[in-house]
């Protein structure tokens, strides 16, 4: 007597030669993502996987060419508000001169020193909310400091989620700056 198996989002076909494959898939930011071909133990065990990878904030993107860092990618997008080439989003004008000049100390003193090697596109909500306690704990600022730093960082990523191709998702909106 055969048993059959099935569990939800595990794809189950049968080749040529009668022998059943198996893979498992999710669906992250809309799009379905397959994992490979194989036994149905094998593909049950690549979606729990891949579900514990999206529970603790990744991506489950391919790995594709090396994506620019953050260090790298803000210091294009500093470049484009200093000289009015990007403009505020709120506003749809230049950035204020003292905005730039706080935002580009904020990625020189803080955010680029900790997470600037970090691919822009691979940054997850645990990373920046660890940061974020980091900058309250570790190096004593305030509340109102931390919040200003992070904003630096959210407003580069308002940015670089509509304009650089390796950057997909925000995940500073989640972020819970210090009161």
């Amino acid at each position: 007597m055969s048993t059959t198996r099935s569990y939800k989002g595990i794809e189950r076909r049968v080749d040529a030669s009668g022998q059943e494959r198996c893979r498992g898939f999710l669906r992250q930011y809309g799009k379905r993502v397959n994992g490979p071909w194989g036994s149905y133990d094998e593909a049950l065990l690549w979606r729990l996987r891949a579900q514990a990878t999206v529970l603790d904030g990744g991506s489950l993107a391919p790995p594709s060419a090396p994506s620019r860092t953050i260090r790298d990618t803000s210091e294009i997008w500093l470049h484009g508000i200093a000289s009015g080439d990007i403009l505020s989003r709120r506003k749809r004008a230049a950035y204020a001169p003292k905005t730039v000049r706080a935002y580009t100390q904020h990625f020189r003193d803080f955010i680029n020193p900790e997470i600037g090697h970090i691919p822009a596109g691979s940054l997850t909500q645990k990373q920046v909310q660890r940061w974020v306690d980091s900058l309250h704990e570790d190096k004593k600022l305030a509340g109102g400091t931390v919040r200003n730093v992070w904003s630096a960082l959210a407003a580069f990523y308002a940015w670089a989620i509509r304009r650089v191709d390796e950057v997909t998702m925000d995940h500073t909106l989640r972020t819970v700056p210090p009161a």
